[in-house]
């Protein structure tokens, strides 16, 4: 016999030697439901994290949301991070809707997992007019509004109650934040937007599905936007019954008490070379204080409850 052969089966049966033992000795044993449970723990799939900023323009984020898939309960959990957040470096401090104009994307992901306790996988970055286009290619989507939505430059009004709204009429909505709320208000619109495209997602057969991640996201200009590994896309893709997925929305607006408003004074130029100016700007802190997130990674874990 091949010798390679003799020593690796030699290894083998002392490995299953091993956790023979291990269930068996005195002291040392294991029920085997504990077993079992242990190596089911081991072997399920895992969750995925995925943070989503929405762009308008290279400069600004208009969104940042966090969308934290658990196969075992067949659960996606959306979760807005709040744009105005002011968060900080070692050099400076700045709105985390900031993040690509001043090239911190590394930062504003650790960020992200402190604040909401949960390991970032990845990143993918999507301009609201591929937003329009896949809501269009939806044939649009139904939202229900509890108070209305104004357009501070023109006075439009969507009213409260049910609406169909095409790609066009969801871009504005989404970024639409002229309300008591302010950016919440727009935040729970995005959710609802999302949930509602799904839905409609849902309905098409597989030939349609496939056309449509085809189209939008099996394509060069997305991937080359998707800071996710090839693994992790693959069980998306391949593995992910979206029959089954449910969502579940997470915001973190003024009713949890875990944000304050302030306002931080920045400069905004100099006068005669010399003299510097400054303006106030507003920026959300969390309640207890410069960037401590406890209370808010608590909220969170019992929201998704991990």
């Amino acid at each position: 016999m091949n010798r390679k052969l003799i020593i690796f089966s030699i290894i083998i049966i002392l490995i299953l030697g091993g956790v023979f033992l291990l269930f068996k000795l005195p002291g040392h044993s294991i029920e085997w439901q504990n077993a079992t449970s242990f190596f089911n723990d081991f072997f399920k799939p895992k969750p995925i994290t995925i943070v989503v900023f929405g762009l308008s323009n290279e400069k600004l984020a208009d969104a940042i949301l966090m969308v934290y898939y658990v196969p075992e309960k067949s659960k996606v959990f959306l979760i807005s991070i709040p744009r105005d957040l002011w968060i900080a470096d070692k050099k400076e401090q700045f709105k985390i809707n900031e993040v690509f104009s001043r090239n911190k994307t590394e930062l504003v992901l650790e960020k992200i997992e402190d604040i909401t306790g949960l390991k970032v996988n990845g990143y993918l970055v999507v301009n609201l007019k591929t937003i329009k286009e896949m809501i269009d290619e939806l044939g649009g989507v139904d939202i229900t509004l509890s108070e209305p939505a104004i357009d501070w430059v023109s006075g439009y009004t969507l009213g409260p109650g049910t609406a169909h709204l095409n790609g066009e009429d969801a871009v504005w909505l989404i970024r639409n934040r002229f309300n008591p709320e302010g950016d919440f208000f727009r935040e729970k619109n995005q959710h609802q937007i999302i949930e509602k495209a799904f839905e409609k997602f849902k309905l098409l057969n597989q030939q349609q599905k496939f056309a449509f991640m085809k189209k939008f996201f099996i394509n060069s200009e997305t991937l080359k936007t998707l800071n996710l590994d090839s693994k992790i896309i693959s069980e998306l893709l391949f593995k992910t019954d979206v029959s089954e997925l449910k969502i579940k929305s997470v915001v973190l607006d003024f009713s949890t008490k875990l944000f304050r408003t302030a306002a931080i004074p920045i400069a905004t130029g100099t006068i005669n070379s010399d003299a510097s100016t400054t303006k106030n700007i507003s920026v959300l802190l969390p309640t207890e204080g410069f960037e401590k997130y406890d209370q808010i990674r608590e909220y969170i874990k019992a929201q998704v409850n991990f």
